[in-house]
C-alpha cells in the first residue's frame, strides 16, 4: 500500500489488511499520523494505492469491481460508505502451438509474457514478467488465461495508436532445438476470446 498527500509520496500512515465474511471481502484500513495527519486536517488531497490479486476471470472475460470507502469512524460505525463507481476489467486468453519447420508438434517449450514498453511498440524493450506458461504438451499446445486486453486499460478504450502489445518470449526450447531468437508480439482486443498464436510460434530455432 502506498499513499500520497497533495500529490507527494508519504510514509506518515499505517496500513492493515483483514479478510472476513462469506463471500470473503478484504478490508484495508489506512490510518494517517504525524505530519501527514496534520496536513490532511488542514485540507489536502489524499490518494491511496494498493495492489490486488485477481483469483479468477468470468467466462465472458469481464471482471466487475466496486469498492466501499469509509472516510472516518462515524461512517464506518453507521454503515455509511462512499461507494466507488463500478470498474470493468476485460480479459482474454491465448493458445500457443509449438511446431518445427516440417509441422511436427513439439512438446516441452515454455514461454513468458511481458508487456511491451518500447517507443516503436515492437517488443525491442519490455517490462517485468506478467505470467509464465506451462510446457507445451504432446500436441505442442499450451494456453495462458486471464490476460488483460491491450485496448482497454483503467476502464476505458485505448486508441490503437497508443496500445502496447504483449511480448511472448520463449524461455525453454524443446530438446534438440534452440530458443526463438526474438519475442513474438501480440495483442488481445476482445473480452472472453482466445487469441491463437499457432502461426507466430512455428519457427523452431533449429
Amino acid at each position: 500500500t502506498t499513499a500520497k498527500i497533495n500529490e507527494q509520496d508519504t510514509t506518515d500512515f499505517d496500513a492493515t489488511t483483514a479478510k472476513a465474511g462469506n463471500p470473503e471481502r478484504t478490508t484495508v484500513t489506512v490510518a494517517f499520523k504525524d505530519a501527514g495527519l496534520d496536513t490532511i486536517a488542514a485540507g489536502a488531497k489524499v490518494e491511496v494505492t494498493f495492489k490486488v490479486k485477481l483469483n479468477s476471470v468470468p467466462s465472458d472475460g469481464l471482471t466487475k469491481n466496486t469498492g466501499q470507502l469509509f472516510p472516518n469512524k462515524w461512517s464506518k460505525d453507521n454503515g455509511k460508505p462512499v461507494v466507488s463507481p463500478e470498474v470493468v476489467t476485460k480479459h482474454g486468453d491465448i493458445v500457443i502451438k509449438k511446431v518445427n519447420k516440417d509441422g511436427t508438434d513439439l512438446k516441452d517449450a515454455e514461454f513468458d509474457v511481458y508487456l511491451d514498453n518500447s517507443a516503436q511498440k515492437d517488443c525491442s524493450n519490455y517490462g517485468d514478467k506478467i505470467v509464465a506458461s506451462g510446457a507445451t504438451n504432446e500436441k505442442g499446445l499450451v494456453s495462458i488465461k486471464g490476460l488483460q486486453l491491450t485496448n482497454w486499460i483503467n476502464g476505458k478504450d485505448v486508441p490503437e495508436a497508443e496500445q502496447h502489445p504483449y511480448c511472448l518470449v520463449e524461455t525453454k526450447a524443446p530438446s534438440g532445438y534452440q530458443l526463438l531468437p526474438k519475442p513474438i508480439k501480440f495483442s488481445l482486443t476482445k473480452a472472453g476470446t482466445v487469441a491463437d498464436l499457432t502461426a507466430a510460434a512455428e519457427n523452431d530455432g533449429s
